[in-house]
């Protein structure tokens, strides 16, 4: 990759300087980048705004030269008998040339310049070694100095179509080798060359005598059907002309050696070209005549490896008066800009425009190795954590948390020794998130809070009333103590194991685990109202510095999120290659349903973008949309693996796939195109959100883009019907060859239809969000209003998803019954996000008993037996055996405190924070516990070396006070970057400041007794590893899950329930013509004139009682496979 940038006087240097990434292999050039063309667009103009006085305003290439490449690796793929020759006025960029000439082309030249031009090259490649035989002086009207340079430089070949040529030649340079062309039809071309070059053949016999009396040597035919040509058919009328000529020369005398197919090949039809050119080449010339085929590919080459960034220097709106003259596609904004015809855009053609390389408030480059959300996310963790510690370090803020525990009067200025728990609450929760999900965040914590006091309260009435005294060694009373405290511990362990096993959210998980912090701090203390007080009250505290946090200092909004990623999803469709849009498509999908529910919760923020329930539906339509799309693509995707499949197969299939093909091959490519278009216009909505100008004019790009949109589909249905109506195999033909080719065919139509329909919902859907922000978000004026939606009812006479257009047809709005229901069916089965598992064993076995019918009355026993069995079922299911494990392992883990000779112990080593790891480390799965146990001891061992360390050198002095803040600041700058940044090890980055807050400020606390940091961090170490050691001894020994056999065993059953769906649905569908269940008068009624009515093109595929039967017979086969 390299970029031209403007060369600056001397004091004023725009070249980025020399740095490992970047190398300079000839001199006078520039620079050659690696990286992506979007990264080095952001570069260059960021350097351009750094030079306001010279550089802002310059336009620039950005070329990707790994997409030659991938150019020729197709043409030599499709096309591998044929030698390139590149034509050099195409685009002579310096590094483009050399680059195909390292890859051995040869190069067409057409004047003095590009001859130079190529032999300038280094003297290893082929066209500078043999200009002879790799150049081509492909100009048919060549001035006399032309002739004699190409004759100084040994430049032989060299075409001609007029007999002035040929004595200029005769004169000049007669030992040339002479190439005739020849005038072909160029109709189907976007650029026709017929009126400038070519002989037309009964001018061919006059040309080769008069060549033949000069006794010039004339070696072979060429010919250019046109720049852009859309018909292979073109090709093939050429290489009949071409092998006419050849006849004629041979029979004057001469020997061809020569053919020179021309160019014109397209970037988007090239497959489609080269499959009608290279078999027409094969047949009339085979390999064995030796004849030497080349072409003159141009603009194949660098199609897509450039891009232009220029300046739009003023913009001129629409004028009806000044604009009748244009048709309904021309746009409805003119842009000026600092590049015009008399530089780089000398030849008019059509390009698509990118977004801005770089916004004003986005300055960094893309690929920065922190971006500046997590940079701005982990400054906010560290700030809400710095803050929580000054109430262990501030006296003021510190007597205010031991005031809630008083019991006397003298005790009010008492040391809080437990105030680090308020930083411990900020790292659980934390305020790297958006303002939707930390009102979600918010709510998880009031409820986990207001479960733990509840329960907590009861705990600690029950001791109280059994009159518990811990001081009281008798083993009675550690009895009543354990039975309560043991029962109680397990069940609220379980409830929080089970709830973050089903919530399935990270919010939640740490919402559920700062509660158990609170209460295993209170029931293991034997409770006390006031101790319940004081640590809720820190929890509070601790939420409530988060909440200010992350909705003061630089506050995310999830609707600009969720807006983000709907343009990011839009966008990630607007690939080459299958493989990059899916995976782009799975990157923006999962953050799209995450941030979802988040941006409709930001309504309670009065965000005027989602103020309504009508909005708030779009919005989850529109991701809906964008979810059908994708399976659509993945359809299609489908179609092309069957395609390849059975070319590998069968080398017949090929041709009678492409039979089929070739019927509707320019709308498919019409629709394709204007597809691409239609995504790209709707991504814009998105992002043109900051200007009510922007935003209008874009709305009325996509009303052009939706009319384009619709001729296209009614040119595609009108020929995906001729199709149809060609898949009925000839008796000619074999049947089994034609009819998976069609079907493969008709599959693919199919899925390309739906994405269309789809996308046009989509496009409603989007003016939908479009009009709202312009009412509500800039106050805009009505006129402004449903201009896609009018423009749809003012032409329902005319609609072109009536369902008699095609059989691939249907109503956008309300699709038939059947489809809707196929639709919702395997939206659910087979999900387009990987990562959300669907299938639940346990519903499907609840299902089960409500299908079944009850033909008689149970009795007393078979009820009893049957709700025992319900019962036994429920606790079979993995998450209930793992909130029952869960739950049991921490009241084990418990019972030291209960126990009066090893209650000292447990109190000394703070038996609480065994608990808590165990809680946080045990997993549904073994390699997940050991995974996470095997972070949180090594993270906790980290955090409590830092801290003896810290509080060796800082101590409890005023400095020590002082300097813990700005430490901790410091220290926590990483252990967030650990938490926010990287999800698969954030659980490392929590443990290690959770061991640093439970030594260094804990010790901090405990500066009026004589306790050492070093033993406070023994003390917590041994507690940690003792909790995180006993949960991976649970997990392998009670009810242990493995992760490969659960794999195994779930894909058994997904592959089981699939076979079986099929077979089911295939039995649903093959059903009579006439439903035998079904009474005369409901067929009548379900349509009257059905007796009467007959196949044709405007008929349904499956007929309304074929329908209703199938649907009748799939439901209950349904419920047949619902009770498996």
């Amino acid at each position: 990759m390299h970029s031209n940038l403007p060369t600056p006087p001397p004091s004023h240097s725009t070249s980025p300087a020399p740095s490992d990434r970047q190398k300079c292999v000839y001199e006078c050039l520039p620079n050659l980048y690696h990286g992506s063309t979007e990264s080095q667009l952001a570069k260059n103009v960021k350097i351009f705004n750094s030079q306001p006085d010279f550089a802002e305003e310059h336009p620039f290439f950005v070329a990707d030269l790994s997409s030659v490449y991938k150019q020729h690796i197709r043409w030599k793929t499709e096309l591998p008998r044929i030698e390139p020759f590149f034509a050099v006025k195409c685009n002579p960029d310096p590094y483009v040339i050399r680059l195909l000439a390292g890859l051995g082309l040869g190069f067409d030249c057409a004047s003095q310049t590009e001859i130079n031009t190529i032999l300038s090259l280094p003297t290893n490649c082929p066209a500078t070694e043999n200009p002879s035989n790799n150049i081509i002086f492909a100009n048919p009207c060549k001035a006399a100095s032309m002739i004699k340079f190409a004759r100084g430089n040994q430049v032989k070949m060299m075409t001609f179509d007029n007999t002035d040529e040929l004595h200029k030649i005769a004169r000049l340079y007669p030992d040339a080798q002479l190439i005739i062309r020849i005038l072909t039809d160029d109709s189907k071309s976007v650029c026709r060359f017929g009126i400038k070059f070519g002989a037309p053949l009964d001018a061919v016999p006059h040309l080769l005598k008069t060549a033949k009396d000069l006794c010039l040597n004339v070696i072979g035919v060429s010919f250019h059907v046109g720049s852009g040509c859309y018909d292979p058919q073109s090709y093939v009328d050429a290489i009949e002309r071409s092998k006419k000529t050849f006849e004629v020369g041979e029979s004057l005398g001469f020997k061809f050696n020569l053919l020179d197919v021309g160019g014109g090949f397209g970037h988007d039809n090239f497959e489609l070209l080269a499959r009608s050119l290279g078999p027409a080449v094969d047949a009339h010339f085979p390999v064995e005549t030796g004849v030497r085929v080349i072409a003159e590919p141009g603009r194949f080459y660098v199609h897509d490896a450039f891009t232009l960034a220029t300046n739009i220097i003023a913009k001129r709106g629409s004028d009806d008066d000044i604009n009748q003259d244009l048709d309904d596609q021309s746009p409805k904004v003119m842009f000026y800009q600092n590049d015009g015809v008399y530089a780089r855009d000398a030849v008019d053609d059509w390009s698509s425009v990118k977004r801005p390389a770089l916004k004003d408030d986005d300055k960094t480059e893309k690929d920065d190795w922190i971006s500046i959300d997590t940079k701005r996310n982990i400054i906010k963790c560290a700030i809400a954590y710095t803050i929580a510690t000054l109430f262990t370090f501030n006296p003021t803020l510190n007597s205010f948390i031991s005031a809630l525990e008083f019991k006397q009067k003298s005790q009010l200025w008492k040391v809080a020794v437990n105030t680090h728990t308020i930083a411990s609450v900020t790292v659980w929760f934390n305020p790297a998130r958006s303002r939707g999900s930390m009102l979600q965040a918010i709510a998880f914590a009031a409820v986990s809070l207001v479960f733990v006091t509840c329960v907590s309260s009861l705990v600690t009435l029950i001791l109280t009333l059994i009159d518990f005294n811990p001081d009281d060694t008798n083993w009675k009373a550690d009895l009543d103590g354990f039975i309560v405290a043991f029962i109680f511990i397990g069940v609220v362990s379980s409830i929080a194991a089970f709830s973050r096993l089903k919530m399935a959210n990270q919010t939640f998980n740490s919402a559920a685990t700062m509660s158990c912090i609170v209460f295993y701090s209170v029931v293991l203390r034997n409770g006390g109202i006031a101790r319940l007080v004081q640590y809720l009250a820190m929890a509070i505290i601790g939420i409530i510095i988060t909440s200010s946090v992350c909705l003061l200092i630089w506050p995310k909004s999830s609707t600009s999120a969720l807006r983000k990623d709907l343009s990011s999803s839009l966008n990630s469709f607007d690939k080459d290659s299958f493989d990059r849009a899916v995976k782009d498509h799975d990157e923006a999908f999962v953050t799209l349903q995450a941030e979802l529910p988040n941006a409709l919760r930001e309504r309670w923020l009065r965000d005027k973008r989602v103020n309504n329930s009508q909005i708030r539906q779009t919005y989850k339509h529109t991701v809906e949309a964008i979810e059908r799309l994708a399976q659509h693509l993945t359809g299609l995707r489908s179609c092309l693996n069957m395609r390849d499949d059975m070319i590998l197969k069968d080398d017949s299939f090929k041709k009678a796939f492409q039979m089929s093909v070739d019927i509707a091959s320019k709308p498919m490519y019409e629709l394709t195109e204007t597809i691409v278009h239609v995504l790209r216009e709707s991504s814009l909505v998105f992002e043109r959100d900051s200007d009510p100008t922007l935003l209008t004019e874009t709305r009325r790009s996509m009303l052009i883009a939706s009319e384009r949109l619709q001729r296209a589909i009614r040119k595609f249905d009108i020929s995906s019907g001729i199709v149809l109506e060609s898949s009925q195999p000839d008796a000619r033909i074999d049947a089994k060859s034609f009819q998976e080719p069609s079907l493969i065919t008709q599959f693919y139509l199919f899925n390309l239809r739906e994405l269309a329909s789809e996308l046009y919902h989509l496009i409603l859907l989007v003016d939908e969000i479009s009009e709202h922000d312009l009412k509500h978000v800039f106050n805009s004026s009505s006129r402004n209003s449903n201009i896609l939606d009018e423009d749809y009812q003012n032409n329902a006479e005319d609609d072109l998803f009536d369902e008699s257009s095609s059989y691939f047809s249907s109503k956008p709005r309300r699709p038939p019954l059947l489809r809707r229901r196929m639709k919702k069916t395997l939206s659910k089965l087979i999900p387009i996000d990987p990562s959300e598992y669907k299938v639940n064993d346990q519903a499907r076995r609840w299902r089960a008993s409500k299908i079944i019918e009850e033909e008689h009355q149970f009795t007393v026993y078979e009820r009893s037996s049957q709700i025992l069995w319900e019962v036994l079922t429920f606790f079979e299911r993995k998450d209930v055996k793992f909130a029952i494990r869960t739950g049991g392992a921490l009241a084990i883990l418990s019972m030291p405190s209960y126990i009066s000779y090893l209650r000292p112990l447990a109190l000394n080593l703070k038996l609480e924070w065994a608990l808590i790891s165990c809680f946080a480390s045990l997993s549904p799965t073994v390699g997940q516990t050991n995974f996470m146990s095997i972070q949180r001891i090594l993270g906790t061992i980290v955090g409590a070396a830092v801290a003896v360390v810290a509080f060796a050198g800082l101590g409890h002095s005023l400095f020590g006070a002082i300097g813990f803040p700005i430490l901790g600041f410091f220290f926590s700058l990483p252990c967030f970057y650990i938490v926010v940044g990287s999800t698969r090890y954030s659980s490392s980055g929590r443990f290690v400041l959770q061991s640093y807050n439970l030594v260094a400020l804990y010790a901090f606390n405990l500066r009026d007794q004589d306790i050492h940091s070093f033993t406070i961090a023994v003390k917590r170490s041994t507690a940690v590893t003792c909790g995180i050691t006993f949960s991976m001894i649970v997990s392998r020994l009670w009810w242990p899950q493995e992760a490969r056999k659960e794999l195994r065993r779930g894909l058994g059953d997904l592959i089981l329930d699939l076979g079986y769906l099929y077979n089911r649905h295939t039995l649903a569908q093959s059903v009579p013509p006439l439903p035998t269940t079904l009474s005369p008068v409901s067929v009548d009624s379900f349509d009257a004139a059905s007796d009467v009515e007959r196949a044709s093109e405007t008929t349904h595929l499956l007929s309304p009682q074929r329908t209703l039967m199938g649907e009748q017979r799939e439901e209950q086969l349904s419920k047949e496979f619902m009770s498996m």
